[in-house]
């Protein structure tokens, strides 16, 4: 899609497609919301700018002017003329510049000038909204389609309640690459601002969005497990300076918060305002100029020490991407099947307590007779092959409480799960080894165990 379509500035006026019919723009009293303000930030002339922490900026309130249709039959939002790009039109541009790169049609100088404007476009809107923050101004963030950057260093932030409506009536790949996939749920409004941000710089330097999903509720899922690959695995920083800001913008994208039947909760409060302004006066982590990521990004693999950091960390990456695939699925299934799990374990115990008075004949297993190293490998092929009954068997309740408990537990998860995602359960160590792609499998058991007598 062309964000210009969207979000469309022209020689004398600003446009957004609100995605809404006459009918329906006024069934939501949408038209509430025109008088709401957005922010126009100035560089102030005489104004330092080393960090986002010493920038001064003139702020003039920006609203909306009033409504046409357009071609379409939709209501078009129309506010005065302000000479810039569309944040995220800068963003899409370094993206497409990427995706020439990589289709091998020496793009270089492009993809290297598109990404340096897009990058310096983000410092100054993080400059503006941070200061914004400072301000106790009522800034919300509305993501990189709801920014106008100039040349001059000039920042238009949009009125947001009408533009997240026009952005949120879209759906599926659309609504995430305008908005969804810049926004992150995070309450703290300066966390917020950081993730966008990082989100925004992740997508110049890497050629795609942290997070993709257009799925609301998968994507939600990626954010809550940290499911997006670090920018620390995709470019081979040659400074400790750089390794040092991708780390941070990595760390920016790694949201802190907690899973509840109504979605994605920050896992902080909400703050006050004074709070919010003391938390935006931390120096922001984008530096203003980006000689060294762009550098980092445009030597990755083409020298032969680049080569060789190119080779090593993709291997780095590979290895990440199989963890983070086994860490995830597993997170995923104890939290949809965690209560059920913890259900079914608790019946287990009480059955496996059951049983071991119940079972009193000769089927029984039995450690009589046995010597003393018997007993103890018995007990470890037992617990090898989660077979509680016999665990029980080698020694006093007391002594293997913990151990049978373990078992029980990993039996019945194993069970659960081949019964929700109809596949097997627990393999052990040789069987999993063997197995033709083991990251589908979930593994228990012991290897290299020696037992001296």
């Amino acid at each position: 899609m062309n964000t210009d379509d969207v979000v469309h500035i022209g020689r004398d006026s600003i446009e957004i497609d609100s995605g809404l019919n006459e009918q329906d723009f006024a069934r939501s009293r949408s038209g509430q919301y025109m008088s709401e303000t957005g922010f126009l930030c100035t560089p102030e002339p005489n104004a330092p700018n080393a960090s986002n922490d010493e920038a001064r900026f003139r702020i003039e309130d920006f609203r909306f002017t009033g409504t046409r249709l357009g071609k379409n039959g939709t209501v078009i939002l129309c506010a005065p003329s302000f000479a810039g790009d569309c944040l995220l039109s800068l963003i899409q541009n370094a993206l497409s510049a990427h995706a020439e790169t990589a289709a091998g049609n020496n793009a270089g100088a492009d993809s290297a000038a598109a990404q340096k404007k897009a990058l310096q476009a983000i410092y100054a809107a993080s400059s503006a909204a941070e200061y914004l923050l400072k301000q106790n101004k009522n800034f919300v963030n509305c993501g990189p389609a709801g920014i106008i950057v100039s040349e001059n260093g000039s920042v238009l932030f949009l009125p947001p309640t009408l533009f997240e409506r026009s952005m949120l009536s879209r759906s599926g790949n659309e609504r995430a690459f305008l908005y969804g996939s810049w926004i992150a749920p995070i309450s703290d409004k300066s966390a917020n601002l950081r993730f966008t941000v990082a989100a925004c710089a992740y997508a110049v330097m890497s050629g795609k969005r942290p997070f993709e999903q257009e799925d609301e509720e998968k994507r939600a899922e990626d954010y809550l497990d940290n499911n997006f690959i670090p920018l620390a695995y995709l470019i081979a920083a040659e400074n400790d300076k750089t390794k040092a800001l991708l780390r941070t913008i990595d760390g920016a994208l790694s949201c802190k918060t907690q899973y509840t039947k109504s979605g994605l909760q920050s896992a902080r409060p909400s703050q006050s305002a004074g709070a919010a302004a003391a938390s935006a006066k931390v120096p922001a982590f984008l530096p203003p100029d980006f000689t060294e990521l762009l550098t980092a990004a445009s030597t990755y693999g083409k020298t032969d020490a680049a080569a060789t950091a190119k080779k090593e960390l993709d291997e780095k990456r590979t290895a990440f991407i199989a963890q983070r695939h086994k860490t995830v699925k597993r997170r995923r299934f104890m939290r949809r099947h965690g209560v059920k799990l913890a259900v079914a374990a608790a019946a287990v115990l009480v059955a496996a307590v059951s049983t071991v008075g119940i079972v009193k004949s000769n089927n029984r297993p039995t450690t009589e007779n046995m010597t003393a190293m018997e007993v103890v490998r018995t007990f470890y092929s037992a617990l090898h092959n989660l077979d509680t009954l016999t665990m029980d068997s080698c020694g006093s309740r007391a002594a293997l409480k913990n151990y049978s408990n373990m078992a029980a537990t990993l039996f019945v998860t194993g069970k659960m799960r081949q019964a929700y995602e109809n596949t097997p359960s627990f393999l052990t160590p040789e069987q999993w080894v063997a197995s033709d792609n083991p990251l589908d499998y979930w593994v228990f058991g012991l290897t290299h165990l020696t037992v001296e007598s």
